[in-house]
C-alpha cells in the first residue's frame, strides 16, 4: 500500500507543491516538486537495504543505502554499531564517484577519516573525550603532526596547545565568568627559528559580555605622520547593546574598492593609521549607515531599509524605501547583490546562480556540493575540496579537528602552484 502526503503552499520565493511518497511501513520513498505552471519533477528518491546476510554484515539492514538528490546520489556502504556511516559514496551528476571512509572507537567518536582522494586524517582523545592530538597523511606521503598536544581546564576549556610546527598557544579565562581574556601564540626558545611572540591578544568586556577592547601586546605602538598608532581595537555600544563605534588601525595605503579587485599594494609594516567606524540604526534596529574615517580614507556606506519590512539594500541599488521590496522575491530572497550582478535561487531557497558566471549545486541537506564558473570547477566533499582550473588540479584538505584554527593543506596533483 502506498501513501501520498501532499503539502500545498507557497515556498519562500515561488508557488511550489511538494509531495512526500511513503510506503505502508512509513518509510519515505520519494519527494516530488511542482513549480506553479510547470511539470512535476522528482527531487529525491530513497532506497533501503533488505535483511540479507550481506546487508546485516555491514549493519545496513533496513537502512537507507541510496539517496538520490539534487546533487546526484549518496550511497551508504557500511554503518558502525553506533549508527555512524563508515563508508559513503557521493556520485555527481556527471557520474564521477567519490568515496569517504571513516573509523570510530567503541563510543562512536570518529578516529580517522580517509577522503575521496586517499588523504587520511587521524585524531586521538583523552579520557574525558576531548581532542588530544591530530595528524594528516597525504596520499603516498609521510604522516604529519597537526596538533601535538592539548590540555584543558576543569571546565573543559583549552589552556595549552602545541601544534605540529612547534608553535604554542596558551589561553587565560576570567575565573568568575569563564570569558576568554587572553590568547598568546609564540615560538619557544627550543624552536629552530628561535623564540618569538607571534600574537598576544588581551580582551576586556563590559558586565553583560560585550567585547570592549582587544589589544595585541605582541605588536609595538607606532608613530606615523604625527599619529600615535596603538595595536588595539576599541568597541562602544548604545543602551540597546548595538555596536555604535569601533576604532583600530589599518595600513595607510588601504582604500575602498567595493566589488573591484584592489591594485597591488606594497606592504609597509610601519605605515599604519588610526581609523574610526560609526554605525547608525533606525528605530527598529536596522543598520542604516556606516561611516569610516581615517587619514586619506574617508567613506560612507548607506543602507536603504524598506518602509514595509526590514529588508534592506545598499543605497547604490535603491535610494528610496519604496524601491527596496522590488529587489527581493516574495519570500525575502535578494535578486541583486550589486549593480549588474543578479542572483538566482532554487525552489528550496538556495543560491543557484550569480550573474552569468557562477552556478551552484546543493544536496538534500542544503550543503553546497559543486561550484562551476567559466574558469573553475570546485567539488565539495567531506574534508576535501577538488578544484579544477584549466590544467591545474588542486586538492584542498580541510582538517576540522585542528585545535584553535582550521588547517587547510593545499596539494597540487597536476599543474603548478600559483
Amino acid at each position: 500500500m502506498m501513501l501520498k502526503v501532499v503539502r500545498i503552499g507557497r515556498s519562500r520565493q515561488m508557488g511550489v507543491v511538494r509531495s512526500w511518497i511513503y510506503e505502508s511501513t512509513g518509510r519515505l520513498l520519494s519527494i516530488l516538486e511542482q513549480v506553479e505552471g510547470e511539470a512535476v519533477i522528482p527531487r529525491e528518491r530513497f532506497e533501503y537495504a533488505g535483511y540479507t546476510p550481506q546487508a546485516q554484515a555491514f549493519n545496513l539492514a533496513g537502512k537507507c543505502v541510496r539517496h538520490d538528490d539534487t546533487a546526484g546520489s549518496l550511497a551508504t556502504d557500511s554503518i558502525s554499531l553506533n549508527g555512524i556511516p563508515l563508508s559513503v559514496t557521493r556520485t555527481l551528476p556527471d557520474g564521477a564517484a567519490h568515496t569517504t571512509r571513516t573509523t570510530t572507537d567503541a563510543t562512536g567518536r570518529v578516529t580517522s577519516t580517509t577522503d575521496a582522494a586517499g588523504n587520511m586524517q587521524r585524531v586521538e582523545y583523552d579520557v574525558a573525550g576531548l581532542l588530544k592530538g591530530s595528524w594528516l597523511k597525504l596520499k603516498d606521503r609521510q604522516e604529519q603532526v597537526i596538533v601535538k598536544s592539548l590540555s584543558y581546564s576543569a571546565a573543559g576549556q583549552k589552556l595549552h596547545e602545541e601544534d605540529g610546527n612547534g608553535v604554542v598557544t596558551t589561553r587565560e579565562y576570567e575565573p568568575g565568568t569563564q570569558r576568554l581574556i587572553g590568547i598568546k601564540t609564540e615560538r619557544l626558545a627550543s624552536h629552530p627559528a628561535g623564540r618569538a611572540i607571534l600574537q598576544d591578544l588581551r580582551y576586556e568586556y563590559d558586565p553583560v559580555g560585550n567585547v570592549l577592547m582587544v589589544r595585541n601586546n605582541a605588536e609595538e605602538t607606532r608613530f606615523w605622520r604625527n599619529q600615535k598608532v596603538v595595536p588595539e581595537n576599541i568597541y562602544r555600544y548604545d543602551s540597546l547593546y548595538q555596536l555604535v563605534c569601533a576604532s583600530g588601525r589599518e595600513m595607510a595605503n588601504t582604500g575602498q574598492y567595493h566589488h573591484r579587485l584592489p591594485p597591488v599594494t606594497p606592504f609597509d609594516n610601519a605605515a599604519y593609521v588610526n581609523y574610526t567606524r560609526r554605525y547608525s540604526y533606525d528605530n527598529a534596529g536596522n543598520l542604516t549607515q556606516i561611516r569610516h574615517a581615517a587619514q586619506n580614507n574617508n567613506h560612507t556606506t548607506s543602507i536603504t531599509v524598506s518602509d514595509s519590512s526590514n529588508r534592506a539594500v545598499l543605497s547604490t541599488l535603491a535610494n528610496k524605501p519604496s524601491q527596496v521590496d522590488t529587489l527581493f522575491t516574495a519570500g525575502g530572497l535578494q535578486k541583486m547583490l550589486l549593480s549588474g550582478q543578479s542572483l538566482s535561487w532554487t525552489t528550496r531557497g538556495e543560491l543557484a546562480k550569480v550573474g552569468d558566471s557562477e552556478t551552484y549545486v546543493y544536496d538534500s541537506e542544503h550543503q553546497r556540493v559543486m561550484k562551476c564558473s567559466d574558469s573553475q570547477q570546485v567539488v565539495y566533499l567531506p574534508g576535501l575540496e577538488l578544484r579544477t582550473t584549466g590544467n591545474e588540479k588542486l586538492q584542498v584538505i580541510c582538517i576540522g579537528e585542528a585545535g584553535r584554527a582550521q588547517v587547510r593543506a593545499l596539494h597540487w596533483t597536476s599543474g603548478q602552484a600559483r
